[in-house]
């Protein structure tokens, strides 16, 4: 029995890709419901939908992004770590606007360029 996958046995990449546009879309449906509460906290000290798509929103524009140019630059470039959770506090989360108006699929994804 394979061990369960993990970074330290990744699945191969075309499995990983397909995992990302899966996630993907169900970020998308998820900030196209007009019926979610998006202020609403589960619990004290949990964080509403809101500052979670503020987070994700954020994380990957500055960390994951980020990271991925810097290593398309530099195979051996230093990744800083990045403790993102302050951010809901720091950029007021809770207060900004996350849900943008419905789309029903992620725009289509750059073709790569001949290498």
């Amino acid at each position: 029995m394979l061990p369960p996958r993990t970074m330290l046995n990744p699945p191969p990449v075309g499995e990983l890709l397909t995992e990302l546009a899966a996630f993907g879309e169900r970020v998308v449906r998820l900030l196209g419901d007009a019926t979610a509460d998006w202020s609403r906290r589960p619990a004290e000290g949990e964080w509403s939908l809101t500052e979670i798509a503020c987070h994700l929103r954020d994380v990957e524009r500055e960390v994951h992004q980020a990271r991925f140019n810097a290593l398309l630059e530099d195979d051996s470039a230093f990744l800083p770590g990045v403790d993102a959770d302050e951010w809901a506090v720091t950029r007021n989360y809770q207060a900004q606007t996350a849900a943008p108006p419905p789309r029903t699929s992620l725009p289509p994804a750059p073709k790569a360029s001949p290498g």
